[in-house]
């Protein structure tokens, strides 16, 4: 008699708990996302010469165009056209977008069984952090520019897929 009673106590006590077994849908999360892609979206757009058009693998169709475009205009075709979107004049928006993906990264880690998304930001901020050195070198090209636009749009997509999917 005393096994039944200790059961009915074991499952009255789990009825108020909840098991967990993935991360959580986390709002500030998913709107974090959203703003810290607006931000991107409109320095690349800018750096690139317009919003570049990208397949679902996350490539840039067309990748170089208007790369192309400017250096048959210059007369050197063949060679990569550099950006003409000074560093300095967009330094502030990196420094904007850094911090963004700093504090997305940090609360993703906080979150209990969310490595997925924790992996996944460290991969955009790896990214990006190398695209903002090649511009600070004086070394990014459109066409460049182009292809990560193209590659932090998927990245980011599946970002908010994964977020979203925790909604369900």
């Amino acid at each position: 008699m005393r096994r039944p009673a200790a059961s009915l106590l074991v499952l009255t006590a789990l009825a108020g708990c909840q098991l967990h077994l993935a991360a959580q849908y986390d709002p500030t999360l998913d709107q974090g996302l959203s703003t810290t892609y607006q931000d991107i979206d409109a320095l690349l757009s800018g750096i690139a010469g317009g919003t570049p058009s990208c397949d679902q693998s996350g490539a840039a169709l067309a990748a170089g165009a208007v790369a192309d475009a400017a250096a048959a205009a210059q007369g050197t075709r063949g060679t990569p056209v550099l950006t003409t979107t000074a560093y300095a004049s967009v330094s502030a928006t990196y420094d904007k977008i850094d911090s963004a993906l700093n504090t997305l990264e940090l609360r993703a880690e906080a979150q209990p069984m969310n490595s997925d998304t924790s992996t996944a930001l460290a991969k955009v901020k790896d990214s990006f952090d190398r695209l903002r050195q090649r511009h600070q070198a004086g070394t990014l090209d459109i066409g460049h520019a182009q292809d990560e636009y193209c590659i932090l749009r998927a990245d980011f997509r599946v970002l908010t897929q994964m977020e979203l999917a925790k909604k369900r």
